[in-house]
């Protein structure tokens, strides 16, 4: 079997064996092969699928339609990277997060029989270069709202999870990545540059710790970007 867990950090083997790690545990009882997050992993709350969620949506794609373990991860990544762009413009921290963190332990060369026609794996061409959302910046610039678009959010959020009512909340501005970052920045390469005219987009984050089995708790986190007029844009929660 093959699995792809959307679970916060279930693909961290770091200082872990059998007992405390989703993937080891599972490649110890030899399944073929584990995709998982090595960080937060972020998904939708409500329709359109985002984040973790879309990827895995493309991942079993891939796989039915006969590409090796590998290539429908690369699939994945690709339609993600290109749905994501197309629907808003650029790629903020929840998709980078899911770009970079879902890794596959497994051998990539190995097919999985399918029904369907093969597909073709995909690329980002050269001229595909969206802009992306630094969050250096954005945690350098604090934004004031008013009293009615927080409750709006508040509101929306916890119709959706009650369990986020009183939950913690800060407020940042979406900076974009310009390429002036030098040699701190790994994304300073070959990003698109973006003026100060588009970055008017706002991120409210909502945390709260959630009290599970034994004496550990669950640290929730929902992201909602919103327009300059208030408009919900999106909302992307911790699994």
């Amino acid at each position: 079997s093959v699995v792809f867990t959307e679970a916060c950090y279930g693909a961290n083997i770091l200082q872990k064996d059998t007992h405390d790690s989703i993937a080891l545990r599972l490649l110890a009882l030899q399944v073929l092969a584990v995709v998982g997050s090595t960080k937060i992993a972020y998904g939708s709350i409500t329709p359109p699928l985002l984040g973790a969620d879309l990827l895995g949506k493309y991942f079993w794609e891939g796989l039915q339609a006969r590409l090796t373990l590998g290539e429908a991860l690369q699939y994945a990544k690709v339609n993600l990277a290109r749905d994501m762009q197309e629907r808003q413009g650029y790629l903020d921290g929840e998709d980078q997060k899911t770009l970079i963190s879902f890794v596959l332990y497994g051998d990539p060369s190995l097919p999985v029989a399918a029904l369907q026609d093969r597909l073709a794996t995909g690329s980002l061409s050269k001229g595909f270069c969206p802009a992306i959302v630094c969050q250096k910046k954005a945690q350098l610039q604090k934004s004031r709202v008013s009293d009615e678009l927080i409750a709006a959010v508040k509101e929306r959020v916890e119709a959706c999870l009650p369990h986020m009512a009183q939950a913690e909340m800060r407020v940042t501005t979406l900076g974009f990545c310009n390429g002036n970052c030098g040699q701190r920045c790994a994304l300073a390469q070959g990003v698109v540059k973006v003026g100060k005219g588009q970055a008017r987009n706002l991120a409210l984050t909502l945390e709260k710790s959630i009290s599970v089995t034994g004496d550990s708790a669950h640290r929730q986190v929902v992201r909602v970007t919103v327009d300059e007029t208030g408009h919900i844009l999106k909302m992307a929660m911790s699994r």
